[in-house]
């Protein structure tokens, strides 16, 4: 095992170094010898993949023990340069006091002045590992640069757009309601918000009408638990930074006109903090990450040259079309299904200043920018996911790989699957609640119907009323008027229907794929997005026992897109996709056109199978595991050597 030796040998690994340091240092041995098997693979042992063999141990050692010395120097000063500007108070200011007005988590290391020198250390240790040429003194600045970028983006991460926990809050009711158009104040001093607040405090202040907040919550519209806006700068940049015509989710920086500041001014904008919610910037998790990687090259290449130099930024925007600064989401995945290039400052088709690439989990370094996606299913199983996919930076490696995003805490990977995990299971129990029954019926009256339970209806839902066990319909479309919660009595509109204690009601269905499958759409006209469950299999040719058993034969079901139809085309990813995500495709009729569409089962069978006249008798909801999840993309690779992470990295010439 030539690694384990190499990190064994004293003149490698400081036996007097300890704390942080050492555990750097370990881990820039490792990066290492991947960066060397990488360029040169004869090196590699091909009985244990990542490692050397151990004839190439001599001139590993040979190359680190010369290597080592130049990085530990180069550390040195940059951790002195650091503190000059620190002392300049250059940096962000990072004591108890203020970190506490702006988030109410803490850094990895408990201490921010610990973790800015970690921060600072990995940082050097990793750009060293990738080239080495980096530790020399000829490219000292160059170091810095990059130091300065980095260090800025995770710092901005974990002090002004990190967590605030939902209990550290200081909402009260009485005080939203009584200034529905603000201040809304919560106790904190923040920049970055998402565009959204609970309805449990803003109800009354939104004052809905058809899922449209009144004025003065004008914008505002209900989303499930939460109440939502388009995306926007603080109030004093929205000038600056305009929705585009025709992509309001993308934010243009708009050029100096008469008073309009100018470029780097109007991203140093974006950063004033307000103690009043709906003041702050109202931003997705992309949007905000793009403004930290805008801010982090702002801060690097402004403090250098002429002091006070915020011109250098315009003269670059001059020089490119229209629409290349802005906020958007930079790292949309290159694709079939995403044409578009990104010719824009951080987007993957704009080299200047960033670059776009894919690394292996075991080298993200620290201010990596990257996604962290949800189980494909989980993106057709909810109008309203919290967590449908979250950008996020990558704030410490050691001694654990944390990555954190907008709003979020601190997350392992292990954490950030179980978080997403939870998410996942929560909206298929929702599926799984829109596809069987939404209350027994007790009793019937004059176009009313007393259930056992009001819970999931709710006035304007079309449903139905059919027999229990048997399914006969005797009620195939009825509009919900009015429930009185008390009585559990529902009203509903047209002919007055007679049902009995056999019958329940469900949503309404109706047949989708030319006639081929029974259906539940349901739609959201505030995130404009539908959502498709679909009976794969007709009652009658059922393998399931008639009655709730036959819920099993309930998918959730999405058009597929292009990327997921060369998936389907590739059999050996097609099956590792089926087998492992529970994601199949087949090839349906729509109208004039055949598609492929994309199924995930909300039931199975249960374990072990239980039959009755030959059919299935027991089921059980369909549970996902963890390494169901990708993460790094939505689907899992076949090739584990294909599992790379797409990142946005700060590139300096």
């Amino acid at each position: 095992m030539p690694v384990a030796d190499l990190l064994k040998m004293a003149n490698v690994i400081d036996r007097n170094v300890g704390g942080d340091d050492r555990v750097v240092a370990i881990d820039y041995v490792k990066r290492r010898v991947r960066a060397l098997i990488a360029a040169d693979g004869s090196l590699a042992d091909p009985g244990k993949p990542g490692d050397i063999k151990v004839a190439a141990t001599p001139l590993v050692a040979t190359k680190l023990v010369a290597e080592m010395p130049k990085v530990k120097t180069a550390f040195r000063e940059i951790w002195r340069r650091v503190g000059v500007d620190v002392a300049q108070k250059k940096h962000l200011a990072i004591d108890p006091a203020t970190l506490r007005k702006h988030v109410s988590g803490r850094a990895p290391a408990g201490d921010a002045r610990i973790m800015r020198r970690r921060l600072v250390l990995s940082i050097v240790h990793q750009a060293a590992a990738r080239d080495p040429a980096l530790a020399d003194p000829a490219n000292v600045e160059r170091l810095h640069r990059l130091c300065d970028r980095r260090l800025r983006i995770v710092e901005r991460m974990l002090y002004d757009v990190g967590r605030v926990e939902r209990s550290a809050r200081r909402w009260t009711r009485a005080q939203i309601s009584g200034h529905a158009g603000g201040p809304w104040t919560d106790g904190f001093d923040r920049a970055f918000e998402y565009p959204r607040v609970p309805r449990e405090f803003f109800d009354k202040a939104c004052a809905a009408a058809d899922d449209k907040c009144a004025a003065p919550m004008t914008g505002w519209a209900l989303a499930g638990d939460i109440i939502i806006t388009v995306p926007r700068t603080n109030r004093a940049t929205t000038a600056q930074w305009r929705p585009d015509p025709s992509d309001a989710y993308r934010l243009d920086y708009t050029p100096a006109v008469a008073g309009s500041p100018k470029a780097v001014d109007a991203v140093n904008g974006l950063f004033a903090t307000s103690a009043d919610y709906g003041a702050r910037n109202l931003l997705y998790c992309d949007h905000t990450i793009h403004a930290l990687h805008l801010e982090a090259l702002v801060f690097a290449e402004s403090k250098r040259g002429t002091p006070g130099n915020t011109n250098w930024l315009d003269g670059v925007v001059k020089s490119k079309p229209p629409g290349w600064l802005r906020l958007h989401h930079a790292l949309g995945t290159a694709g079939v299904d995403n044409p578009d290039p990104g010719l824009y400052l951080g987007g993957r088709g704009e080299p200047a200043f960033f670059e776009h690439i894919s690394v292996g989990f075991q080298d993200l370094e620290v201010g990596d920018h990257l996604i962290v996606y949800n189980h494909p299913a989980y993106d057709r199983a909810t109008l309203h996911g919290a967590w449908t996919l979250e950008n996020a930076v990558v704030v410490q490696t050691v001694p654990e790989l944390l990555v954190q995003g907008h709003g979020t805490s601190q997350l392992s990977m292990a954490d950030a699957r179980r978080v997403m995990l939870d998410y996942f299971r929560t909206a298929l129990d929702g599926c799984r609640a829109d596809v069987g029954r939404l209350a027994a019926v007790r009793s019937s009256a004059v176009n009313t119907v007393t259930v056992d339970t009001v819970a999931r209806l709710r006035r304007g839902m079309r449903i139905q009323i059919v027999d229990a066990v048997t399914e006969e319909l005797i009620a195939t479309d009825l509009l919900i008027t009015d429930i009185n919660a008390r009585a559990r009595v529902v009203a509903y509109d047209g002919s007055s229907r007679k049902a009995t204690s056999k019958h329940v009601v469900r949503r309404k269905r109706v047949l989708q794929f030319d006639g081929k499958f029974e259906g539940i759409e349901l739609d959201s006209a505030t995130s404009g997005r539908t959502m498709t469950l679909l009976r794969r299999v007709p009652a009658a040719s059922s393998t399931f026992a008639p009655g709730t058993n036959q819920l099993a034969d309930w998918h959730v079901a999405w058009v597929a897109t292009k990327a997921e139809d060369a998936m389907r085309k590739n059999a050996a990813h097609a099956k590792f996709v089926k087998d492992n995500q529970r994601v199949d495709f087949t090839v349906e009729t729509l109208g004039s056109k055949d598609v492929t569409v994309g199924w995930f089962p909300l039931w199975e069978a249960s374990t072990p199978i239980v039959r009755k006249n030959g059919k299935i008798a027991r089921i059980q909801p369909v549970r996902v595991q963890p390494d169901q999840i990708a993460a790094w993309n939505w689907f899992v690779d076949p090739d584990a050597g294909k599992r790379l992470v797409p990142v946005i990295r700060p590139k300096v010439g």
